[in-house]
């Protein structure tokens, strides 16, 4: 029984301690106001609007380090209407992002799900509403820097960098 002991204490201590951090976000945003509109069928009206600058959503996002600088990810995020509490983007419980991923300084980072498109995640910090606080924004969003267009089973990829350049994603 001593030597049992002994050995399980010898091997405890040769063993190289592990620490894997983990933790899960759950976060979200409301954006509501007032809407004064002057001729609404012949009348003026004020009403509750949804999201004038940004539309309210929820999401959780969660990380679990694998070792040696791996981790391992995921979000999951909906939107919602903050007047009438119905789900937003076609009814999807998590309609604005639902993915998940695998990190490694030495591979880049790969994610597979609902995800936003190349052209968003690379033009949104030039976006003149990022940059000045929603004024001199475009019509339309036709280059999708305001996130309104998600892409199904997407598979990002996101090289490591490489003297300084990295692929956007």
């Amino acid at each position: 029984m001593k030597r049992c002991v002994i050995a399980a204490a010898a091997t405890l201590l040769a063993c190289p301690a592990s620490h894997a951090e983990s933790g899960v976000n759950l976060y979200g945003l409301i954006s509501t106001g007032i809407v004064y509109a002057n001729n609404q069928n012949g009348h003026s009206q004020v009403q509750l609007a949804n999201g004038p600058m940004q539309t309210p959503r929820w999401g959780l996002r969660g990380t679990e380090e694998l070792g040696g600088g791996n981790t391992a990810f995921f979000t999951l995020e909906g939107g919602f209407a903050i007047d009438t509490g119905t789900l937003s983007q076609g009814g999807r419980l998590f309609g604005r992002q639902a993915f998940v991923g695998m990190s490694s300084p030495d591979l880049g980072t790969i994610s597979l799900g609902r995800q936003y498109d190349l052209s968003a995640a690379t033009l949104w910090p030039y976006e003149s509403a990022t940059q000045f606080a929603a004024f001199g924004t475009h019509i339309g969003d036709s280059d999708n820097v305001f996130n309104t267009f998600r892409v199904n089973n997407t598979i990002a990829y996101k090289s490591p960098s490489y003297g300084g350049l990295q692929s956007p994603a």
